[in-house]
């Protein structure tokens, strides 16, 4: 719903038509940024759509899940660029491994520091002041103050509501962080095509077909999964050490948290190489192996237990 904003008589006609709008809709779709629950039209329209249809279905869509994404798809992009200059005209591997991996420490900081507009959040529904909501509009504060008057009994009533039963209906999908899974296969085709681009070469420079499946197994499918695997080992350790400012601790958090991964990206290299090396069986082995970690850490092991 769109409310015309420029003509007054018109603004007032859509303001008192909101509740039969939200009456009608099977579900409501909160796009969340920060400012949201300091706004008072925006809590107003949560408490309007629950008591008008007890039905419907609310879903909060965070942007920072976006965000993290886009940082995400940003190092990708870097990472393919610098392997095309460097394989062009420094063909030196150490030196692309290490300013490769070098932006990671960036992408983890601004990570931690989004994962910290989820504490934001549920700090903001816990601690809900109607007072302190900012209304722009006097017309708007006094509808929204008769409509919470006339549906809680007072306003005590709705902030309890708000710190109650709201927050316990959207808290339960952000305590566990999950990138939605089109997400995750935006990234591992992103992967793939620069991935494929060796076994392309090795199929038309005539290798046997034992290297190119090998090649396909170990350097390709493996690695598309390890790489993912530490992108959610990223998200896993950034949720839980997310914070709000700056400052040297903050630095070094994010410093070795960048270390941890490193570590996983250079191990999980090795393997793969070796995989290759050594044959298809290996590579086959190897494929096996970071399926089963990926199916685990995707919500496998849920499912498994359910």
């Amino acid at each position: 719903v769109s409310i015309d904003q420029a003509d007054p008589s018109m603004t007032q006609r859509g303001v008192y038509g909101l509740g039969g709008f939200l009456a009608l809709s099977r579900e409501l779709m909160v796009l969340w940024s920060p400012p949201l629950f300091t706004r008072l039209w925006c809590v107003f329209e949560l408490a309007a759509f629950r008591k008008a249809n007890p039905n419907g279905k609310i879903v909060l869509a965070p942007l920072y899940v976006e965000v993290l994404v886009g940082i995400i798809l940003l190092w990708l992009l870097f990472m393919q660029i610098l392997h095309f200059l460097l394989y062009t005209f420094v063909p030196a591997s150490q030196i692309f491994v290490f300013l490769g991996l070098l932006p990671i420490l960036l992408c983890i900081h601004q990570a931690r520091k989004t994962f910290g507009q989820k504490r934001q959040l549920l700090a903001n529904l816990r601690k809900f002041d109607l007072s302190l909501a900012s209304c722009s509009n006097d017309f708007d504060r006094r509808f929204i103050y008769a409509g919470i008057r006339a549906w809680y009994g007072s306003y005590e009533a709705f902030t309890e509501y708000v710190r109650g039963p709201v927050f316990q209906e959207l808290v339960s999908p952000l305590l566990s962080f999950q990138v939605p899974l089109r997400y995750w296969i935006l990234i591992g085709l992103f992967e793939m095509s620069s991935l494929l681009e060796f076994t392309v070469a090795f199929i038309r420079g005539g290798a046997p077909i034992e290297l190119v499946l090998s090649q396909l197994l170990a350097s390709v499918l493996s690695q598309i999964l390890w790489r993912l695997l530490a992108m959610q080992l990223v998200f896993f350790l950034c949720d839980r050490c997310s914070f709000s400012g700056f400052g040297c601790i903050d630095l070094l958090v994010s410093f070795g948290i960048w270390l941890l991964v490193v570590a996983f990206l250079f191990g999980s290299f090795q393997l793969t190489g070796f995989a290759e090396a050594n044959g298809l069986a290996l590579s086959a082995a190897s494929a096996l192996l970071a399926s089963v970690a990926s199916f685990l850490s995707f919500g496998g092991y849920t499912c498994l237990m359910r």
